[in-house]
């Protein structure tokens, strides 16, 4: 018997999906990780449904109208967002992201918040 045989990676899917919303401030790194990290792409395998905005207008306007359980921001954006996901009807989770990030910066992010996402990874 062989474990794990016939089973890829692009059919794993998350055993509840979803509904995510990026904060891709243009001058954070959620772009980057968004487009060279794979982050969207691998999210959206696993089954969840991902909307990006990139400005705080759009930020304040998503959280406004729509329902999310996450959303992913840069650590330095994080605070920012944490305020706004208070006020936000479906008071989703925020989850600080960091794209390559150094050792020290990963260990300060740990320290800060509970849960990161490190992309790629």
């Amino acid at each position: 018997m062989i474990v794990g045989r016939g089973l890829r990676p692009t059919r794993v899917r998350g055993s509840v999906p979803a509904s995510i919303l990026v904060y891709a401030d243009p001058r954070g790194s959620m772009p980057a990780a968004l487009d060279e990290g794979h982050l969207r792409k691998d999210l959206e395998k696993a089954g969840h449904r991902v909307r990006s905005v990139v400005t705080r207008e759009e930020l304040e306007n998503a959280l406004g109208t729509g329902s999310y359980d996450l959303v992913f921001a840069d650590l330095k954006a994080a605070p920012l967002v944490e305020m706004e996901a208070k006020d936000a009807r479906s008071k989703p989770t925020v989850l600080p992201t960091l794209f390559n990030p150094s050792d020290a910066d990963m260990a300060a992010a740990t320290k800060e918040y509970h849960c990161v996402v490190k992309a790629p990874g």
